[in-house]
């Protein structure tokens, strides 16, 4: 048995490529790993993490968090 949990840090994951990314890495990721959704808008990122988690395809958890990687 694995007792490594993963985390996965998606950048700019509330919307398009980054978020379709979260979606696939959530549906095969396992129950004990974590993908973490990040983006510059709070309410963007707030609602995808909760809809990603939300999804009967989710398997490990999702959690949002605000973040700009801009210089």
């Amino acid at each position: 048995m694995n007792t490594t949990s993963r985390i996965a840090l998606v950048t700019g994951a509330n919307q398009g490529l980054g978020r379709a990314l979260v979606e696939g890495l959530a549906a095969r990721l396992g129950e004990t790993d974590l993908v973490l959704l990040t983006g510059r808008d709070a309410g963007r990122v707030s609602a995808a993490a909760r809809e990603i988690a939300d999804s009967p395809a989710t398997r490990s958890r999702v959690e949002g968090r605000v973040l700009d990687v801009t210089d």
